[in-house]
């Protein structure tokens, strides 16, 4: 599971513990998962990507006290080997980072920006990169949905995200609406 806009967590870390202790369909959670091997798993089933340096850093931090906080020990006896996937790049535009290699994930989740990039030479590479989706005056909310679901996700995997529904009312969504959804179940 990636979330390619992870913020400081919330996400990743809900996604920790779902893959750590996985509900069984009709009854609550099974009561297992706290051992080494399940969290070294579960950090091990968990992405996370930010462009802001702090907030990725938050969640690499949030990651590794829920994980200490599930085995009953203190931060710095958590293995220093286990996989600590979070990394600090811009998930639209970076095609060099392992994290965000095409179709490596089964699930995405995302609760992505839903502004305009201010900055004009950003506006022009998340346009170029995503002319299907970036055009006039658009949100950062369709990239997402389109990195999710284009890039980012096996064919017939999960893509859920939170986001405005203001792309569905504006002409910079129209188009995604009409010809690149459908492609989509």
């Amino acid at each position: 599971m990636i979330d390619p806009a992870c913020g400081t967590g919330h996400i990743a870390v809900a996604a920790f513990h779902m893959a750590r202790v996985p509900p069984i369909r009709g009854h609550r959670s099974a009561p297992v998962g706290h051992g080494p091997r399940a969290v070294e798993r579960a950090l091990a089933a968990v992405s996370g990507v930010d462009l802001d340096a702090y907030a990725a850093a938050l969640t690499a931090y949030r990651l590794l006290a829920c994980s200490a906080s599930v085995l009953g020990v203190s931060l710095d006896q958590v293995p220093a080997s286990w996989p600590l996937n979070v990394a600090a790049v811009d998930s639209l535009l970076d095609r060099t980072e392992p994290l965000l290699a095409a179709g490596a994930y089964h699930a995405c989740v995302a609760n992505p920006p839903y502004i305009t990039p201010k900055d004009p030479a950003v506006r022009d590479q998340v346009r170029a990169a995503y002319p299907q989706v970036a055009a006039g005056k658009y949100s950062l909310a369709l990239p997402f949905t389109a990195l999710m679901l284009e890039h980012l996700a096996v064919p017939g995997g999960f893509v859920a995200q939170l986001t405005a529904n203001s792309f569905m009312k504006r002409e910079f969504g129209k188009r995604y609406i009409t010809e690149s959804l459908p492609r989509f179940d």
